[in-house]
């Protein structure tokens, strides 16, 4: 899946959640769920078995975009709110988790 709606998600769960350890047990289950939602992904079968010249350039391009748009939102909702060191810490580790099996 892309990966902008990860980071997003284990954002929000580190927002709200205010333990650790469910931060990044709630971040994993979260990429699970929305994997189960029909998407696009940036690899196909094909893709894995071995790169074509010129297409792992283009798939790690658009990986990241991906990546830079989801981090960019990010960083514009933590800029809207008061965030203590704590909370900046869990929404990381959201975050971090949320993305992990990616």
């Amino acid at each position: 899946m892309i990966l902008a709606p990860h980071i997003i998600v284990g954002a929000v769960i580190g927002s709200k959640v205010h333990n650790f350890w469910l931060v990044a047990i709630l971040g994993l289950i979260s990429h699970f769920i929305l994997d189960q939602i029909p998407h696009w992904d940036y690899l196909t079968y094909e893709d894995v078995i071995g790169f074509k010249k010129g297409k792992k350039a283009k798939i790690i391009l658009k990986t990241s975009i991906d990546m830079i748009i989801g981090l960019l939102l990010l960083f514009i909702l933590i800029c809207n709110y008061q965030l203590s060191p704590k909370q900046l810490t869990l929404v990381v580790v959201g975050v971090f988790f949320s993305v992990l099996p990616d």
